[in-house]
């Protein structure tokens, strides 16, 4: 039976590149298996296949355009080390990679280590930024010694994102807060947290309130937290506030604020 669409192939292969340096090979292991003209395989070596017979062997080069097209220098992308944690890995691995396009073939090409990748940092700041070096280091410093993780927009986050560096050792040399500014910081972070939450039940409660004044219906206490999903003891501590507001103010026709009972 002959290599043809829609048949089932079962064959060994060795991949070397332009120097016979071995890339890839099955032999030792299970034969590759695909159906002819699924596009599983490279257009170059399925159209070196159509035709042969079981127990032929033949060599194949593939011209770019015929495998996975022209090498496109703007496709590189660094990854960090860590994204192959418990894998020893090494230059010309391949693996399958979920992106925007769907899945997507990728190969190990370079792997640098940390002073590697802070020279990059450097040659893109001579290129795009145009920092001095003192400047550059004194960033990378603040980084360093900084309580937090910088946001999306940081340097860290550019650094592991873009240049597949590990940032670790910008948090290495944390200076530790004394209870006093730990204690602080919670307060802190406490009335943030209590004022976003009053700013977003306040919102609610106008909204719901100008929806009534919309359909001319008076707004009470009562009808604004059956629409807004508030109790209406949480409408009534925000009532005199939503009362006085410019757009209920503003309004032709509001009613006097409905008084519940104080266990309501």
């Amino acid at each position: 039976m002959i290599v043809a669409a829609n048949k089932v192939v079962k064959m060994h292969y060795s991949v070397m590149d332009n120097d016979n340096n071995s890339i890839d090979n099955s032999f030792g292991g299970e034969p590759l298996h695909f159906i002819v003209g699924t596009g599983y395989l490279i257009s170059g070596l399925e159209n070196a296949l159509l035709g042969k017979q079981p127990g032929d062997t033949l060599s194949v080069k593939v011209e770019p355009e015929d495998g996975y097209g022209e090498r496109h220098d703007n496709l590189m992308q660094a990854v960090p080390k860590s994204m192959f944690e418990g894998m020893e890995i090494e230059v010309g691995m391949q693996f399958r990679a979920s992106t925007d396009d769907g899945d997507q073939s990728v190969m190990i090409i370079d792997i640098q280590d940390e002073e590697a990748a802070y020279q990059r940092v450097r040659k893109l700041n001579e290129s795009h930024i145009g920092l001095t070096d003192e400047e550059l280091a004194k960033y990378l410093k603040t980084a360093k010694t900084t309580h937090y993780k910088y946001k999306k927009d940081s340097i860290a986050d550019y650094l592991h994102r873009q240049l597949g560096m590990d940032v670790s050792f910008l948090y290495k040399e944390k200076t530790k807060l004394s209870p006093e500014e730990v204690k602080a910081a919670r307060q802190a972070a406490a009335e943030t947290t209590a004022k976003k939450k009053a700013e977003s039940t306040l919102g609610r409660i106008l909204r719901a309130a100008r929806e009534l004044l919309s359909q001319n219906v008076p707004p009470t206490q009562v009808s604004v937290a059956a629409i807004c999903g508030r109790s209406e003891r949480t409408v009534r501590r925000y009532w005199s506030e939503v009362m006085s507001h410019p757009v209920i103010r503003s309004a032709s026709i509001y009613s006097p604020p409905h008084e519940c009972p104080v266990g309501a």
